[in-house]
Order: structure tokens, then C-alpha cells, then sequence
């Protein structure tokens, strides 16, 4: 006659199921974290070829526009303080837009804070953090921005234009949103602008602007300058 388990009394084959039950669970688990994994990489590496084809990428190394494999990347070193920037702007900023939107060159703008001095609020500083946060939240509006900042350009020694006018200024260049008037408003991005502006030096900015092509200083910034070392680098 067969005995019924007492209450409480495991039998081996209901340790087996136990067992074979946590290990079922166990690889269920396992899969599922593996397949969130490959999800996650899969997607990190999407964004990353999206940003790298992006206009008005904010990274590290800088502002691009421009493929990401262009045979050429051409990197200007700015200060927004700096009246030869504003001049180099107005000469030749449509030929780096060009050259950007034609694939011919990546172009990378790097805006540091060396005039600082030259005001009485630190506007480079300011004005190269806001220059990130238009990056960062509009950056189909940056080159617009850019060219209408250096159009305002306040004369050196004083405030420097305003967090206020800088969003002002966005506005215009259809820029407009509560996180970037966040970002600007509390200079975000000032640690990263004073990293910048150290670490320009060892790419052998000594002023602004610096026009560099494949790592090479361009001393013609004329709009057939730039056209003829881009051609030269190819």
C-alpha cells in the first residue's frame, strides 16, 4: 500500500520539478538579458551613425556639418568675442557651408573662450556654451545663428550681449525652446568650453580664428583659400 507524504515532505520528484522549474526560469532570464542587450546596441549604434550624419553635431571634438567620411575635415577654432572671427565669418562663412552641404569637407566648429578679458561677463565663455546648447537642441538652426551672432558682435570691453539676447538671436534663427533657454540661461556647457579652450592649444591654436585642414594650419582663409587647400587635401 502506498504512503501519502506527510505535509511538508518533498519527494524526489517534486524536487526534481523544483529544480528543473528555477533552472527553466533561469535560462528565460538569461535570454531575455541577452536580448535586451542586443537591443540596446543595436540602438547605440544607430544613433551613433545618425549623429555622425547629422548637421550641427555637438560632441567633443566639436560642431560638424558634413558627412562623416569626407576625405577632408576642415576645423575652425572661434571665438565670438573676436573681431577677426567676425570678419572670417562674413568673408567665408558661406564657403564653409558650402563646402559642408556639397560633401567636399566636414566641417567642425570648435568656439572657444580665449577674449574673456575683452568683457566684463565673460560673454566668450557664454556665448561658446550657448553656441553648444543651440547645437545640442537646434542644430538645423546653428549656421543661422552663428552668422547673426557675429552680425551683433559687442564691441569689446564690455557686458557682451546677454543669455537673453543670445535666445533673442536663436529665435530669430528659428531656434526656440524651453530647454535650450534652460541650457543657455544657466551656461551649461562652461566646463566644456574651458576644457576646449585648454586643450586647443595642443592642435596649435595660438588665436582665432585657426582654420586647420586634416590637422594642418590654412594660412589663405579667403574664400578661394580654403577652396583651393580643401582641393589640395583631397
Amino acid at each position: 500500500m502506498n504512503q501519502r507524504p506527510k505535509p511538508g515532505f518533498v519527494t524526489q520528484q517534486q524536487l526534481g520539478e523544483k529544480r528543473r522549474a528555477m533552472i527553466i526560469r533561469a535560462v528565460v532570464t538569461g535570454v531575455i538579458l541577452l536580448i535586451a542587450v542586443v537591443i540596446a546596441v543595436v540602438v547605440i549604434n544607430q544613433r551613433s551613425a545618425d549623429e555622425g550624419a547629422s548637421p550641427g553635431t555637438a560632441s567633443e571634438q566639436g560642431i560638424a556639418f558634413g558627412p562623416a567620411d569626407a576625405a577632408v575635415t576642415l576645423e575652425v577654432y572661434e571665438d565670438f568675442q573676436c573681431p577677426a572671427c567676425r570678419q572670417f565669418e562674413t568673408i567665408s562663412g558661406d564657403t564653409l557651408r558650402d563646402l559642408a552641404e556639397t560633401g567636399e569637407a566636414r566641417v567642425v566648429y570648435h568656439p572657444i573662450a580665449i577674449l574673456d578679458r575683452a568683457s566684463t561677463t565673460q560673454y566668450s565663455t557664454r556665448a561658446a556654451s550657448a553656441a553648444r546648447c543651440v547645437a545640442e537642441h537646434a542644430p538645423e538652426a546653428w549656421l543661422d545663428w552663428q552668422a547673426q551672432m557675429y552680425a551683433q558682435q559687442p564691441t569689446e570691453g564690455g557686458a557682451g550681449l546677454t543669455n537673453e539676447q543670445m535666445l533673442d538671436i536663436a529665435g530669430n534663427a528659428g531656434a526656440d525652446s524651453e530647454e535650450l533657454t534652460q541650457c543657455v540661461s544657466e551656461v551649461r556647457y562652461a566646463n566644456d568650453v574651458a576644457n576646449a579652450t585648454a586643450e586647443s592649444s595642443n592642435a596649435g591654436v595660438r588665436g582665432t580664428p585657426t582654420v586647420l585642414i586634416n590637422g594642418d594650419p590654412v594660412d589663405d582663409m579667403t574664400p578661394d583659400g580654403l577652396r583651393a587647400a580643401v582641393q589640395a587635401a583631397q
